[in-house]
């Protein structure tokens, strides 16, 4: 159960309204992020593995973007059904 929060409910939507806008500030920073990550662990496969496990080591990488790509919104969605 929530506690009651303090406060009118005009400030508790400005409250609500100030922590999306941080969200979504956030955002961006994290997709260069993983953008940079990605592309250095093309750089790492590509000095580190032999050429014959150069494909497979990269469909590796893709498949695990997408798996996490479908995979992340639905478990952060349970979780925060079954928390909040």
């Amino acid at each position: 159960m929530t506690e009651p929060s303090e406060g009118s409910p005009s400030d508790r939507r400005r409250g609500a309204a100030y922590q999306l806008a941080a969200a979504v500030s956030a955002a961006p920073g994290c997709e260069a992020a993983a953008l940079g990550m990605s592309a250095s662990w093309h750089i790492l496969i590509r000095d580190l593995m032999s050429r014959s496990w150069i494909p497979v080591s990269v469909g590796f990488i893709g498949a695990g973007t997408g798996v996490s790509t479908v995979c992340g919104p639905l478990f952060s969605g349970a979780l925060t059904e079954h928390y909040s």
